[in-house]
């Protein structure tokens, strides 16, 4: 995807700065994973959220 910038961090914890983005999305990954993980993954993604903004997520 060219222009679009991409990091490699860790999903529980990106350590991005808070309303970051208008939309967060997760694709296929969460039902993998223990559900600890899962809920800390969830939780970092509303922190990353601009007031107003949207979650998608796959399963």
């Amino acid at each position: 995807m060219g222009g679009v910038p991409r990091r490699l961090a860790n999903a529980e914890a990106t350590e991005l700065p808070d309303g970051s983005f208008d939309l967060v999305t997760l694709q296929f990954v969460v039902h993998e994973l223990p559900r600890t993980a899962t809920i800390a993954i969830f939780q970092e993604a509303f922190r990353l959220l601009r007031p107003g903004g949207h979650r998608r997520d796959r399963r």
